[in-house]
């Protein structure tokens, strides 16, 4: 049960845990309009129900954990949905799924002839998931598949990502998975080795429609369906404090400690007008980043006059309509390299209400490979306008945008540990930022990228004005798949522009600008220790680097080749 302090209607009576879930909404819900007051769990742990908790329209409350446990009891579902508030503290608490979100399990037979290898599931971790899709038939969901040593809690070294094109059942609590890899990726998979197999469904907390000045303290987090913390559309990203996202406690029943924390990123904002600050957190065994900041890179798909365009966005919960503000810089570039052609400021910009049905054809060419897969329903139109208008010249179909003010700029990200987990430690594409005294180890992707993702998942954008010093680094860019032809991240720290892949021989535009890379410690790395092309302005002064680009042949000639990259020295500056 909780107990609701300070606010007019006072509940304090005896229920059981599965009665106390209707409750806590209940109470939660009571505090709108109360500022002031303090939302207090009881010790124990708190079943919430399917749809999880929703905390909508609060301001100047607080939920104070005091060392409960909040339990999400759908694993295709999101548990926390943050909406529309503003200075509320989260403290204390600790979520937990139960189902769990995932399943694992240890490899029985191999089968390099096939590309597939058996597997028996963990006691105590749930069954493959299954779905209906029609004539009562079931589909066994096609997961990403973590490969992880047979004896110790970490990622395989050297394995790459792992995706099934096939899992068939063969007993109740045992299958075979078909992987879609080359023979090279598949040599790792070794009878014992243990895997993770996840799929992706809803955030476990999602906080969006304009929130502002939110902090998180102390409050720790065992799994996640998807991502774990979701921003969209906020004022900022908030503050957190001593926020953990880490492994749960092994299962009932169960014998092996669980794999992974979260099935995605631990922390994704976008679309917000300042980026979070990150203190003293620890972060790991992610299927996915770290932490990734970045905002939208937005077609233009009509032209009304030169001060005017319409863009389209594929979700309707990117709300660049309420965020922007008169005077934001604009910048407008075009494939494949994405220079910028040229900026203006805005004047307004306005969310039609009309059907997307027209530009469903556009948006699906520009991002179906992202797997951001737009219909007209889901689609948001926005009007441009400008307050000064672009040459004639350039009012045409084929122009990109991007708001350099709504790509979570001014972070602070101090003081913070990151290992264990399957992608990059930071995926930054957001400027005017300070990363600082952080310790990278055991990552299988670089651990820090700067600058834009504008090909694939067109994620903005081009990055000014960072600060990156006093970080460790060590034992990271563990996976081939790091250094193979299409990579486009070949140092530990690395400021990039991931253009189309146009041709090898295609020049990188320079947009990063104003980078400081200083006083870092690099250890133990395949591939360069700074590694920086797409910029201009950086300066690099007092790093230390030991034992890193050390890549053989013929892999140190296939890094990144499918870009015209190379591996080059410890550090290479605009190689």
């Amino acid at each position: 049960m909780m107990m609701l302090k300070h606010v007019a209607c006072v509940c304090a009576f005896a229920v059981s845990c599965l009665e106390a879930a209707p409750s806590l909404q209940q109470q939660i819900d009571a505090m709108r309009g109360k500022p002031g007051a303090v939302l207090t769990l009881e010790p124990g742990s708190h079943r919430l129900p399917s749809g999880g908790l929703v905390f909508q329209g609060l301001e100047d409350v607080v939920i104070e954990g005091a060392g409960a446990t909040l339990i999400a009891t759908n694993p295709e579902a999101g548990a926390l949905h943050v909406l529309g508030c503003r200075r509320v503290t989260f403290r204390g608490f600790t979520l937990d799924y139960d189902p769990l979100p995932f399943t694992q399990a240890t490899v029985t037979a191999v089968d390099p002839a096939s590309m597939s290898f058996e597997f028996r599931l963990h006691d105590g971790y749930p069954a493959m998931r299954e779905r209906v899709v029609k004539d009562g038939q079931s589909v066994t969901l096609l997961p990403r598949i973590h490969l992880f040593e047979a004896d110790a809690h970490r990622w395989k070294p050297g394995a790459p990502d792992y995706a099934a094109s096939k899992i068939e059942k063969t007993g109740p609590r045992s299958g075979r998975a078909t992987l879609t890899t080359d023979a090279r990726g598949f040599s790792f998979i070794k009878e014992g080795d243990r895997i993770a197999l996840t799929t992706l469904s809803g955030e476990a907390i999602r906080i969006g429609d304009g929130c502002a000045d939110l902090v998180w303290e102390d409050v720790t987090v065992h799994a996640a369906p998807f991502v774990c913390f979701t921003l969209r559309s906020n004022e900022n990203s908030g503050v957190y404090r001593r926020v953990k996202i880490l492994p749960g406690p092994t299962p009932p029943g169960a014998t092996q400690p669980r794999l992974i924390s979260s099935n995605a990123d631990g922390f994704n904002s976008a679309y917000a007008r300042r980026g979070p600050t990150l203190e003293d957190c620890e972060f790991a065994f992610h299927g996915d980043d770290s932490v990734n900041l970045h905002g939208g890179l937005i077609p233009v798909v009509a032209w009304i006059d030169t001060t005017t365009c319409l863009a389209v966005l594929p979700f309707r919960n990117n709300r660049i309509d309420l965020l922007s503000r008169d005077g934001d810089a604009i910048r407008f570039m075009r494939a494949p390299d994405y220079r910028v052609e040229t900026m203006r400021t805005i004047r307004s910009v306005e969310r039609l209400d009309v059907d997307g049905s027209p530009y469903v054809a556009r948006a699906l060419a520009i991002w179906g490979p992202s797997g951001a897969r737009p219909v007209a329903g889901s689609m948001s139109v926005f009007r441009i306008r400008l307050n000064a208008a672009v040459d004639p010249s350039l009012a045409t179909e084929g122009l990109f945008v991007d708001l350099p003010a709504l790509n979570a700029p001014g972070y602070v990200i101090r003081n913070n540990y990151f290992h264990d987990h399957r992608a990059r430690g930071l995926r930054i594409m957001a400027g005017d930022g300070l990363i600082a005294n952080n310790r990278f180890e055991c990552i299988k992707q670089v651990a820090i990228s700067i600058g834009p993702e504008y090909a694939f998942w067109r994620e903005a954008g081009w990055v000014n004005n960072v600060t990156i010093e006093d970080n460790v680094i060590r034992d990271v860019a563990e996976g081939i798949n790091t250094y193979g032809p299409s990579s486009y991240t070949l140092g530990t720290i690395s400021l990039i522009g991931h253009p189309d892949r146009d041709s090898a021989s295609m020049p990188f535009w320079a947009g990063n600008q104003n980078i400081i890379i200083r006083n870092n410690v690099i250890e133990n790395t395949p591939i360069d220790g700074i590694h920086v092309p797409s910029s201009t302005g950086v300066m690099q002064t007092g790093n230390q680097l030991k034992n890193v680009s050390w890549l053989t042949e013929p892999e140190r000639s296939e890094a990144g080749s499918d870009y015209g990259l190379k591996l080059a020295e410890p550090i290479a500056l605009n190689p």
